[in-house]
Formats: structure tokens, C-alpha cells, sequence
């Protein structure tokens, strides 16, 4: 198995409440496993953040894990200081038998940044008081003031290995965007959601149940 475990930073793609989207492609890369579901699942996220990678391998272990299907996350298995290497990951996968590897790792990122305007509203403001009143209001402007928007983009690549052969079986490709001034809350929705998003779309093919 090929797993090039470079130093990139897992950030996981966005599915949330918030206003953004996802498109995420597959591509089977032999046919013969569209009939192969697989028993224990060593699941990788590719980061230096470790706090990061494992709010990420928790929540595709969860999303995974079924009746027949044990996923393991990679943290629990290898030291914190362990380098994401082909023998390392190879080493982990056997030390638990895991029949198969999923390995994602972000391989693009954008941010466009865009000056919102100032603007100047005008707020009612109802008198009260005396019945002759009712009908009166009070004028002031509110300045809202302007604001960065930024739209922050990323590209996660998800790759399921055979461990007997070492076989590249599958592949999920995520492209994700999200327009908003925190970037931190971007990340951490990323993280939360498109984990599961990724686990969810190997039980729907088939790969996990």
C-alpha cells in the first residue's frame, strides 16, 4: 500500500447549517470491490494538528462502525509522535487486522476575501404614552458598519486501500466552500460534518455496513 503521508493539515470539508456547500465525487478504481464490503476499517487522517485529526478520525470511526463494520481510528492505535508513514500506517493497520485503510488528506485550499460597505439604516422607534401617540414614531439612524467576507474553500481527497494487496479500491473527492468572517468556525464545522459525510458515503456504496 501507498500512502505518501506528507506534513499537510487535515482541514475536512463543510456540511453544515451554515451557508455553505459540498460536492463530493467518487471513483471506483477497481470494480470487482463494488461487491466487497469490508470488516475493520483503520481510518487516517493525514495532520499535524492532533487535536484536529482526532475530532476528524472520531467522527468517521462513528460514522462507519456498523453491524458488521468496525472502524478504528489511527490516533488511538499509533503514538501521538509517530510520523504518518507507509510503514507506520501499514504497521497499525496490522497490529489491529484491518482488512482495508481510509486515508484523507486536504490537497487544496482558497480564500477569496471580498470588503463589505458600510450602510446606514433608518430604525423606527414607536413613542408611546398617550393613545394620541400611537401613530407616532421617532426617526435615528443606525450605521452597520462594513465587514470582510471571506469565502474559504477546500479540496479533501479520501483514499480506501485493501491491506492484503495494498490496492487503491476507492476514492472521494470533497470540494467544499463557505462564505464567513471566522475562519476557526469554518474549520470547525468542516471538521465536524464532512467527517460523517465521508463515512456515510462509503455505507451508501457498499464498502461499510
Amino acid at each position: 500500500m501507498t500512502v505518501k503521508a506528507n506534513s499537510l493539515i487535515l482541514i475536512c470539508a463543510l456540511l453544515s447549517a451554515c451557508a455553505g456547500s459540498t460536492q463530493m465525487t467518487t471513483t471506483w478504481h477497481d470494480e470487482a470491490y463494488k461487491r466487497r464490503t469490508f470488516d475493520r476499517i483503520l481510518v487516517v487522517g493525514v495532520s499535524e494538528d492532533q487535536f484536529r485529526r482526532r475530532g476528524f478520525e472520531s467522527a468517521v470511526v462513528d460514522a462507519l462502525t456498523g453491524n458488521r463494520t468496525e472502524a478504528i481510528s489511527s490516533i488511538e492505535i499509533m503514538d501521538a509522535d509517530t510520523a504518518l508513514t507507509d510503514a507506520s500506517v501499514d504497521a497499525a493497520g496490522d497490529k489491529i487486522q484491518a482488512d482495508a485503510v481510509l486515508v484523507t488528506r486536504l490537497t487544496n485550499t482558497t480564500v477569496q476575501a471580498k470588503e463589505i460597505d458600510s450602510r446606514v439604516d433608518v430604525q423606527a422607534q414607536a413613542k408611546g404614552g398617550d393613545i394620541v401617540d400611537f401613530f407616532r414614531y421617532d426617526y435615528k439612524d443606525v450605521e452597520n458598519p462594513g465587514y470582510l467576507q471571506a469565502k474559504i474553500s477546500f479540496v479533501l481527497s479520501s483514499n480506501l486501500y485493501e491491506t492484503a494487496g495494498g490496492t487503491l479500491v476507492y476514492s472521494i473527492e470533497t470540494v467544499t466552500s463557505d462564505k464567513n468572517t471566522d475562519y476557526n468556525s469554518v474549520v470547525f464545522d468542516i471538521v465536524e460534518n464532512t467527517s460523517v459525510k465521508i463515512g456515510q458515503r462509503l455505507r451508501r456504496d457498499g464498502l461499510a455496513k
